[in-house]
């Protein structure tokens, strides 16, 4: 899958958890996938600037004229989401640590990585939360949000989401 074709349904295919139950959004060692770097940005954790921060990498890909399937609201909300996750549940709110968000494209895909300097994370119950068609569950909707909309990975270590997004 050198040139990225596929993808996304690769990222939904059905895996064996920690937990023994099937889940859709895999958490892996995330092979490198031939892609063109579009631009890197970082910034501390702080509730003040995380919507600015938000806009600022979604200026930055309509600056590029990088067009997706999603809307600008659906766009901005994953990034959001994947933004406030790291602050809140990797850094911890800590100001000294930085969130990291690489944009990058290929044929068919955008990908956007959002990393924190955080211990990572591997609670089982927050991805079956992202495939669960009940009501939302307190903890977890940021992610089941994102997984409406792309096709989230994470590395090993569970400090680094990829929103694996279709362009148009």
């Amino acid at each position: 899958m050198a040139d990225g074709k596929g993808l996304a349904s690769e990222a939904a295919k059905p895996f064996k958890g920690r937990s023994g139950a099937e889940r859709k959004t895999k958490k892996s060692d995330m092979p490198e996938i031939k892609s063109a770097e579009i631009f890197n940005i970082s910034f501390p954790s702080l509730k003040d600037s995380r919507k600015d921060s938000v806009n600022a990498v979604i200026e930055n890909i309509h600056s590029k004229g990088l067009s997706t399937r999603l809307s600008r609201d659906e766009l901005y909300l994953i990034i959001d989401e994947a933004v406030t996750n790291a602050m809140e549940h990797g850094n911890k709110w800590d100001a000294q640590k930085m969130v990291f968000i690489s944009v990058s494209k290929n044929t068919h895909h955008l990908k956007i990585s959002v990393s924190d300097e955080g211990a990572g994370f591997s609670d089982a119950r927050c991805f079956d939360a992202i495939t669960d068609t009940g009501p939302l569950p307190l903890r977890g909707r940021g992610l089941k949000i994102i997984r409406q909309f792309c096709s989230p990975r994470w590395n090993e270590r569970g400090n680094r989401i990829e929103l694996i997004i279709d362009l148009a």
